[in-house]
């Protein structure tokens, strides 16, 4: 009895802790909802400025992996979140998440998941269990996509029907697409299966059978009339394809079937009962089951909380729901996307606790992620510093959540140090700013790419337009000395008007005759007697940036070891050409890492320099390196 006693009393003291879930008025909550500073404007849009005592105060972080961090420390209570964000929850700390609310379709409201990966056959076909999938021709969504690609490979690869190369030197990429092309007799893949173009062009005509059921096997790229879920199931109907690897939804739409449950306006076209989806166990079930049997699931995107919100989490999904209705009128169609909010979109109130975890294993969704399993190598990327190395680690998680290959694994020594064991074969990349490009190359190290900065992102000189030849070669400068950009750009102009020496004595004064400036700010010289002065040191107007300038910067270098493979070397590209097309400061999902941006408050230029805007396989075309080397003294 007395042991009943003390367990009532720990559960009672737990509840009243803020655990329970009772439930509280929505207007007496106070949420402090964080989100990617590149959108906090739509967020004050939305909610309300900070200042004010608002439902939800909008709390800005760098990017989703730190919203992660904020949610768990309680610096913030919530954060939208979609499945690859709530697999890095699941590995920080699974139960210190809650998927509080799930956002759906309307349409498709009472989906349990976002879609359905599924296997679309022909009725009567000789395929009877997933072994007999092996010599077809096959029909795909297209390269890299969810149901069309990543959940074929995953479960095809559980049931051991795909063989794998062993060789070491091949990318996870193409060891995938080697086991496809070994596996289907024909099949449409199309896209982009390397961000190299080179290296792109070479797989496609390596396992060009992979392209052979495309409307246009020679480009197999986007458009093309058997891509994409529509294309997927039309490629299979129109006779090219045995099988089409597709979701429900769009199985649905083409055959006419009903999508929500107890719709009665439509009714299934003849040609439905012609077709049937192949389970995982080799069974069928007819299209129009309403419970169709599928491969794996992607989980719905939602808004993911901490436990301490628990006590008020109705109230909280009231407030979520009542914002994300109004969205749609009071913000415009790009500001409400950025907050995750779309027409089509609703939410749903999860009534029990769900952690990340959970919500993944639920979905099958973990192994897609994770479909490389432990067999892939690393890229040892080597750092100088702890702010390096915790900018690492983040990136590694949003690397791998996001799919790029191979995984990165940070280490930390310092900068000789690093260059020592990438030569050594004890990491195998580092980033070098200019300065050491010379004593890479003496340590055995190759560039094999490089960081781009934008074609308008320009150092200049300025002068009084009546200043003749004799007053430029003798006049003093004026630049940022803090500024590499803007110091290298001042030997470059010195070295032409013949200043030169070892080591140079190069100094700013605020009465020079000659500025070196960034073209961004020439707007503020528009209206004055300033004329630009070339590398030939004649002048130009200020309109004339991209013959006139003297620009001689030499970006970031990604280094590796010059005595490693062409397939080792291609890793490294393929994987930094990726993080750099993701996260770059024009990458597609930037919002998810801030690859360029400050990595903390006032930290500029960690690991990568923050006026890039691209990773790049070629250096400047413009930029001698003996000369750069030359007038930096190196």
């Amino acid at each position: 009895m007395k042991i009943q006693l003390i367990l009532i009393s720990i559960i009672f003291i737990a509840v009243i802790n803020g655990r329970s879930l009772e439930k509280r008025d929505a207007s007496d909550v106070r949420v402090k909802l964080c989100i990617p500073r590149k959108f906090l404007a739509d967020c004050v849009k939305l909610y309300g400025d900070p200042a004010e005592n608002n439902k939800v105060t909008c709390v800005p972080a760098r990017d989703q992996m730190e919203c992660l961090e904020f949610v768990k420390k309680r610096q913030a209570d919530i954060m939208t979140a979609d499945p690859e964000d709530m697999y890095v929850a699941y590995h920080l700390e699974n139960e210190d998440f809650d998927i509080i609310q799930e956002i759906r379709t309307v349409e498709e409201s009472h989906s349990a998941f976002r879609y359905d990966g599924i296997l679309l056959v022909k009725k009567g076909s000789n395929i009877n269990s997933l072994k007999d999938l092996k010599g077809k021709k096959s029909c795909h969504t297209g390269f890299g996509r969810n149901v069309g690609y990543k959940i074929p490979l995953t479960k095809l690869r559980k049931h051991e029907l795909l063989k794998f190369s062993d060789d070491p030197e091949l990318s996870s990429t193409e060891k995938e697409l080697d086991a496809l092309s070994a596996f289907f007799e024909k099949a449409c893949i199309v896209g982009k299966w390397s961000p190299d173009n080179l290296v792109n062009e070479v797989f496609k005509k390596r396992y060009s059978n992979l392209c052979a059921l495309c409307e246009d096997p020679a480009k197999c790229d986007y458009p093309d009339k058997y891509s994409g879920y529509d294309g997927a199931v039309r490629c299979l109907v129109e006779g090219r394809g045995d099988v089409a690897f597709t979701k429900t939804y769009h199985v649905k739409k083409h055959f006419n079937i009903p999508i929500a449950q107890g719709d009665t306006s439509l009714t299934a076209s003849s040609d439905a009962a012609n077709y049937e989806y192949l389970c995982e166990d080799g069974s069928r079930k007819a299209i129009t089951d309403p419970n169709p049997c599928s491969w794996a699931q992607r989980p719905w995107q939602g808004y993911m909380s901490n436990p301490d919100t628990l006590s008020q989490k109705p109230a909280i999904q009231q407030v979520l729901s009542e914002y994300f209705e109004q969205a749609k009128t009071r913000l415009s169609k790009d500001e409400a996307a950025h907050l995750q909010i779309k027409d089509t979109l609703t939410t749903f109130n999860t009534p029990e606790v769900i952690y990340p975890g959970t919500h993944l294993f639920k979905a099958q969704y973990k192994d897609v992620i994770e479909r490389d399993g432990t067999e892939q190598g690393v890229i040892r990327f080597c750092v100088s510093s702890e702010i390096e190395l915790s900018k690492c680690k983040w990136l590694k998680r949003a690397a791998y959540s996001r799919d790029i290959r191979p995984q990165l694994e940070c280490v930390q020594k310092d900068r000789d140090a690093c260059m020592k064991a990438v030569a050594s074969g004890k990491a195998e990349v580092v980033v070098l700013p200019p300065s050491l490009n010379k004593a890479a190359e003496e340590n055995g190290l190759l560039q094999v790419l490089t960081e781009k900065y934008d074609d308008k992102d320009l150092f200049v000189a300025l002068v009084e337009n009546d200043l003749n030849q004799d007053q430029i070669k003798e006049a003093q400068l004026k630049l940022d000395l803090s500024s590499p950009r803007a110091v290298s750009a001042a030997l470059y102009l010195n070295s032409k008007r013949g200043v030169t020496g070892c080591p140079n004595t190069l100094t700013s004064r605020d009465d020079a005759q000659i500025r070196i400036v960034n073209a961004k700010s020439l707007e503020v010289y528009k209206n004055t007697n300033k004329r630009l002065l070339c590398a030939d040191l004649t002048k130009m107007t200020l309109d004339e940036v991209q013959t006139c300038n003297v620009d001689y910067s030499l970006p970031n270098g990604i280094y590796v070891n010059k005595a490693e493979s062409r397939q080792a070397r291609d890793n490294v590209r393929h994987a930094f050409t990726l993080i750099g097309e993701k996260f770059g400061s024009q990458g597609a999902i930037n919002h998810v890492f801030d690859l360029v941006g400050d990595f903390q408050p006032g930290q500029k230029n960690v690991i990568f320099s923050s006026d890039a805007v691209k990773i790049v396989p070629e250096a400047p075309a413009n930029i001698d390196k003996n000369l750069y080397n030359s007038i930096h003294c190196l």
